[in-house]
Order: C-alpha cells, then sequence, then structure tokens
C-alpha cells in the first residue's frame, strides 16, 4: 500500500497539480491532503482551481484551520465569494476520517467534539 501524503496546500495550486503528477506516475494508491489546502480568507479563484484537483485526483482529506470556515457549515458569504467546487471538496473533508484505502484514522488530535458530532465521515471519539 503506497499512500501520497500532501498538508499545508494553501491554496498554491500550481505547485499542487505537479504534485498530483508525481504522485500519478509513482502508482499510490491512493492521496491524502492533511488540511490547510484552501486558504478561505485567500483568493476565490485560486481556491477555485486548487479545488478543482483533488477533485479529479480523487484526493480525500481532513481539514485544520485554514479550511475549517468552508468546511462546517459555510456563511452565506463565503458561498457567494467561493466557487461551488470548493464546497464540493470541503464537504468531503473532516477534522478525521477514516482513510478507505488503509483504514488508517488520520486527522486532527484535538478535535472540537460538537463537529465530530455533525460529521458522518469523522472517527467518533470514543470508537478510538
Amino acid at each position: 500500500m503506497r499512500l501520497g501524503i500532501m498538508a499545508d496546500i494553501h491554496s498554491h495550486y500550481m505547485e499542487l497539480e505537479i504534485a498530483l503528477q508525481i504522485l500519478r506516475v509513482q502508482g499510490v494508491d491512493g492521496i491524502l491532503t492533511l488540511g490547510e489546502s484552501i486558504e478561505a480568507l485567500g483568493c476565490p479563484q485560486k481556491a477555485g482551481y486548487t479545488a478543482d484537483l483533488p477533485l479529479e485526483y480523487g484526493v480525500q482529506g481532513v481539514w485544520s484551520n485554514h479550511d475549517m470556515p468552508l468546511c462546517m457549515d459555510p456563511s452565506h458569504e463565503l458561498q457567494e465569494r467561493f466557487p461551488a467546487s470548493v464546497f464540493e471538496f470541503t464537504k468531503n473533508c473532516c477534522p478525521a476520517l477514516i482513510q478507505r484505502i488503509s483504514g488508517l484514522p488520520i486527522g486532527n488530535p484535538q478535535p472540537i467534539p460538537q463537529i465530530w458530532k455533525r460529521c458522518g465521515n469523522c472517527l467518533r471519539r470514543d470508537s478510538i
């Protein structure tokens, strides 16, 4: 089992595209992002380009502080500002998830309990 693991992309979509191409050539079995993929306070156009790539490559992920406003009940203002692809990508991200390829729990070590309860993909604190 070979996993490609990325983090701290911060909407740098050109570098992300190169990394994803390398991982595809390397033949990884799955790709994870460990958060801070998209800047909630950054440029919406760059965020859209950044979100399109993980969707194309089937990247799964968890979010962190830079992604959080886009992941859980994004405000109406954010929904108007950012392209739909951003929310399509982030709706599949959680503070933690069971990586479907390997079954490994990956995510924020100190999740907010009420968010864990609201997200269907998340590991429950009592199940760890």
